[in-house]
Parts: C-alpha cells; sequence; structure tokens
C-alpha cells in the first residue's frame, strides 16, 4: 500500500509481487470513488508501468471490517464478484488468471 513507483518498480525487478489493496478508503480519499472501477483504474496505472506478471489481489480480503468499493457486498463471494466486475471492464482471461490466482502460485513456488 502507498508505494511510490519506484518502489514498485523495485518488487517488480527483483520478481516480488504487488497486492492491490481494496479498501475503499485506500482506494480513493472520496467517497464516491470508492468504487470498483476506481480499484481498476489502480489495477490500469500498474499493469501500464510494471506489466501483468508481478501484480494480484491484496491479501485483505478479510481486513476491510465488511468494507468493499461499490458495488461488491459481503452477500456473495468478494473474489467472483471482483471477477465478475474484470470480465465487464473487458480484462482479457490471462490478465484475470494473473491478478487472481497465476502470479501468487508462481511467486509461493518460487520462494516458498
Amino acid at each position: 500500500r502507498n508505494l511510490t513507483d519506484d518502489m514498485a518498480r523495485f518488487i517488480v525487478e527483483h520478481d516480488g509481487m504487488i497486492g492491490l489493496n481494496m479498501y475503499p478508503e485506500f482506494i480513493d480519499e472520496s467517497k464516491d470513488r470508492q468504487t470498483v472501477d476506481r480499484f481498476f483504474d489502480h489495477l490500469d496505472y500498474c499493469i501500464d508501468r510494471f506489466g501483468t506478471d508481478n501484480i494480484g489481489f491484496g491479501g485483505d480480503v478479510d481486513g476491510t471490517s465488511g468494507m468493499y468499493p461499490s458495488p461488491i457486498t459481503e452477500e456473495r463471494s468478494i473474489h467472483d464478484q471482483f471477477v465478475d466486475a474484470m470480465i465487464i471492464r473487458g480484462y482479457s482471461d490471462d490478465i484475470i488468471e494473473k491478478f487472481t490466482s497465476k502470479n501468487y502460485l508462481k511467486f509461493f513456488k518460487k520462494y516458498l
């Protein structure tokens, strides 16, 4: 969270992982911009600058005190709702797979 571009670039250059935080107040300070679309603006920013191989969902899904970017709710799987939103936003199957699991699996296999 709150990484500068230089910090993120260093992480990627050393084959680390960047987990994008989905806590609404970290997505945007303005309540009306704490949305899934704004979250994906952050993802697009990261993809444009750092590629698709070292980025994934932040590991804090259970640490948001039940607060998620609009329109995500706890009525169904948070993960599934984000995947649905990624499909609607037009992300490729490859990017969705990397962002939701493949990048972390690669990282864990390499370092654990």
